[in-house]
């Protein structure tokens, strides 16, 4: 980034360093060349990585969630059914998000 400085008393001391008082700085954002920018695969790579992270998450969540449905259900057979439906689409949830990471990971090595 870039710095500009709007100086209103200067002082130089013995080893040229400029002493600086007053000084108001003005960050200005640093542009650079197109090509520094990284590649739209890379930036979908971070994106569809992030949302698999989360998906991932939940499912984590949604398992925790249907062991309480199944330790609270004290036999009822509508909770009970819940409790284990829940479960399984939270493993499949799981399996679908770990599933997604390992094949974003592998195509991203090989597009490189």
């Amino acid at each position: 980034m870039n710095k500009f400085y709007k100086i209103r008393n200067l002082k130089f001391s013995k080893n040229c360093n400029l002493e600086i008082r007053n000084l108001a700085v003005i960050n200005t954002a640093f542009a650079g060349v197109i090509t520094d920018a990284p590649h739209i695969s890379v930036v979908l790579f971070n994106i569809l990585q992030f949302l698999l992270s989360v998906f991932g998450f939940l499912a984590i969540i949604g398992i925790v969630f249907s062991g309480i449905f199944y330790l609270t259900a004290a036999g009822n057979e509508r909770q009970l059914f819940l409790a284990r439906k829940s479960f399984l689409y939270s493993i499949i949830g799981i399996v679908i998000a770990l599933s997604g990471l390992v094949i974003i990971n592998f195509l991203s090595e090989r597009l490189k």
